[in-house]
């Protein structure tokens, strides 16, 4: 499980998701340029500048930004599903979860995701900080099943944000 073989029809089965989600992302490009470059891209970026204002981080994020982001994370999410599919992991353990794709690809495959802590946070930075709200939505969110941190003096941090569990 989760290893590569040397079998030439794995390799050929890459070649071919490959140039499928080339081919995806140039109509993903065009689809949603009106879709997330308009009102909805405007409401999207409203939300987190104002977010980011509220956590104390200085953002100056544009509709076309939110376009990117997800059109990367579509991009990553199929590319991954693909692959896990070849692959079969038991699990995927990640340094950053920078698009939310690969993570969003496993645990549709009820794959298990572990974060390792790849920096210092504090309750100001919003890197690990979810608001405790949507724990409730938590299973639907791409982030991972758990954070591994450095110790207990960064476990105790992320706890005390109220959305991880010490689990």
């Amino acid at each position: 499980r989760g290893s590569f073989t040397s079998s030439s029809s794995v390799f050929f089965s890459i070649d071919i998701f490959i140039s499928e989600v080339f081919n995806l992302f140039q109509r993903l490009k065009v689809d949603r340029t009106t879709k997330y470059g308009g009102e909805l891209g405007k409401k999207y970026a409203e939300l987190l500048n104002r977010y980011a204002f509220e956590v104390g981080v200085e953002a100056s994020i544009k509709p076309i930004d939110i376009q990117k982001l997800i059109i990367q994370f579509e991009i990553s999410e199929i590319f991954y599903s693909k692959l896990f599919k070849i692959l079969n992991p038991s699990m995927v353990v990640l340094q950053d979860n920078v698009t939310g794709g690969i993570t969003a690809a496993a645990r549709k495959r009820g794959v298990p995701v572990y974060e390792v802590q790849h920096g210092f946070f504090h309750s100001n930075k919003p890197d690990y900080y979810i608001p405790p709200f949507l724990k409730s939505y938590k299973s639907e969110i791409p982030i991972p099943n758990k954070i591994l941190t450095f110790g207990e003096m960064f476990s105790k941090t992320i706890l005390s944000y109220g959305f991880w569990d010490n689990d």
